[in-house]
């Protein structure tokens, strides 16, 4: 190591698993994507594309979007797989995750409307086990915005409604 270059280290002495000379060349680390970003850029290591981004899950997101558990694979599998992409400068993959995504959310609207109004032929088609299936499958993103447009639209109609409410 050179002299003026400071060895990694933790800083909880407790997490330190084994000592970092201990590292051989072809191991494989679980890191912080931001941390291997950094050490790939200035290669000292290698990352391989993990299987969440195989032509397997391509296809899969091409063929059925919505079929695909996308929590288990990873809460964040939108954000992580976007920057992996942008790593491994794959734009085809980049591309099929935006419509992936697209879809998703333009379904994920959908069932946001008629589950806001339960009285509505929609509600009946959509309150299924493929819709609650769908639901246990979103994303940290998509659990997000589903439960942020839950709330304006709650907001919106209560307006409304107290507006109706001093016109009559």
């Amino acid at each position: 190591m050179v002299s003026n270059q400071k060895e990694c280290a933790f800083m909880n002495n407790e997490t330190r698993i084994k000592d970092i000379n201990d590292i051989s060349a072809g191991e494989k680390l679980k890191l912080p994507t931001w941390l291997a970003r950094e050490l790939q850029h200035r290669g000292f290591i290698e990352i391989n594309t993990p299987d969440f981004l195989s032509s397997k899950m391509s296809n899969a997101l091409k063929t059925d979007p919505y079929s695909i558990d996308l929590n288990v694979v990873t809460p964040y599998f939108f954000q992580i797989s976007v920057i992996l992409s942008n790593v491994f400068q794959d734009d085809s993959f980049l591309g099929i995750l935006l419509e992936s995504f697209r879809n998703r959310l333009e379904k994920l609207y959908l069932i946001t409307l008629c589950l806001q109004t339960p009285n509505s032929i929609g509600y009946s088609k959509l309150n299924n086990d493929h819709t609650r299936a769908f639901l246990k499958s979103l994303t940290c993103i998509e659990k997000k915005i589903l439960e942020n447009s839950s709330i304006r639209y709650l907001q919106c109609y209560n307006s409304y409604f107290c507006k109706r409410k001093v016109l009559e």
